[in-house]
């Protein structure tokens, strides 16, 4: 397998809405390094295309390079630790909505607010779904970096946690 380094350049006077933020596709088969550069496989590179046009037409900057193979083990350990932490920050993300809605609804149900208990519902049911869709493209990184086997383990926990937090969320309402 090889890879390229993929970087991107947005700039600051483009306006938000103008097009999508290009880490939203990549996080489906690259591996952030930092900031606005990533590690992709050379064969998901045609996955950027729409993309890459979008950023150069509103004057952002889009650069790849290609890895030597020398460095492939040195890559796949990067895009292993790389998926590890996404993992890791998913689990983080979904432990702190949960204690934060808690938070919201026991001061709800105190003043007896219910547009904030529902407020607080709303809002721990899209941090739980977007868990889950981050989980999945993770998933999907996996296997395009083909580490599904070595990731299989640690996305099938931190799916586990998702899925439990989200039924003692809803035992609880």
């Amino acid at each position: 397998m090889r890879f390229v380094c993929y970087s991107y350049d947005i700039p600051k006077s483009t306006p938000a809405d103008q097009y999508p933020e290009p880490s939203c596709t990549l996080r489906r088969f690259a591996a952030h390094l930092q900031q606005s550069v990533w590690i992709l496989p050379e064969a998901q590179l045609g996955r950027t295309t729409d993309r890459t046009r979008d950023l150069e037409r509103g004057g952002g900057n889009v650069a790849v390079f290609d890895f030597d193979e020398r460095g492939h083990e040195k890559l796949m350990r990067k895009a292993r630790a790389c998926l590890e932490g996404e993992a890791t920050r998913i689990r983080k993300y979904v432990e702190s909505s949960i204690t934060k809605t808690g938070d919201r609804l026991t001061k709800a149900r105190a003043v007896m607010s219910v547009n904030e208990t529902n407020d607080a519902i709303r809002f721990q049911q899209t941090a739980l779904n977007r868990a889950l869709k981050e989980l999945a493209d993770s998933e999907e990184c996996a296997v395009a970096f083909d580490l599904s086997g070595d990731m299989a383990e640690l996305i099938r926990s931190v799916r586990s946690v998702i899925e439990a937090r989200a039924a003692a969320f809803v035992a609880e309402k």
